[in-house]
């Protein structure tokens, strides 16, 4: 859960503003947190030192320390899935795009090892997974679906699968199951699932990824 406490004001307000720069130090300094201590050592007395505010604020905005992980989790997915979709988007190739898009989510094993734990650690991370990048990853679907580039006729079905797929991917490289190879095997078995021979997943997954800058507060 990440309600506040207190009624937000209304938006593009200065209160408003004030507002929400300080849940992004909160959130700043509750990821160098968590990247230092890890989830297990996050202590909220060291998240409201970090970023200069007091109990009061940080209760203002979450209503309590899961409350706080959780938006972590969620500001650093929401974070990956704007700058990897809008580099995916702009791959010509609908195949590319989910290519680009999956193995995009799967470096968080790699870019973000703590907060990428935390998939192994929530109950529901992949419902936020889901909801963060559903709506992202849609469009890129659905337009495979139209240029004959992918032969699947539920798209619904098929975004629950890629969210499972990456999400599994995610925590069994993290548990030393799979190696960081099965990133790219990972998309190209996503390829094959939407229709694409073995030998073209082959060849566009093992594509080198384009640069992906992910925006940080930090």
């Amino acid at each position: 859960m990440t309600g506040a406490a207190d009624q937000p004001p209304p938006p593009g307000t200065r209160v408003a503003r004030r507002r929400a720069a300080t849940r992004r130090r909160l959130l700043a300094a509750a990821r160098s947190e968590i990247a230092r201590n890890g989830v297990d050592g996050l202590r909220l007395r060291d998240v409201i030192d970090a970023a200069g505010v007091g109990f009061g604020s940080l209760y203002s905005h979450f209503d309590d320390r899961q409350a706080v992980v959780e938006a972590v989790f969620t500001d650093t997915v929401e974070n990956v899935a704007r700058a990897t979709i809008a580099v995916a988007a702009e791959e010509p190739d609908p195949a590319r795009a989910v290519a680009v898009a999956q193995q995009g989510f799967v470096g968080l094993a790699f870019e973000e090892p703590e907060i990428a734990r935390l998939i192994v650690r929530l109950d529901h991370a992949d419902a936020l997974f889901a909801d963060v990048t559903a709506g992202l990853s849609r469009p890129i679907l659905e337009r495979g679906v139209a240029e004959g580039r992918f032969t699947i006729d539920d798209v619904d079905a098929m975004l629950t699968f890629m969210v499972g797929g990456t999400l599994a991917t995610v925590r069994a490289i993290l548990t030393d199951r799979l190696p960081p190879t099965a990133r790219v095997s990972a998309a190209r078995i996503l390829l094959q699932a939407l229709g694409l021979s073995a030998r073209d997943a082959a060849e566009v997954a093992a594509r080198p990824l384009p640069p992906i800058a992910v925006e940080r507060d930090d």
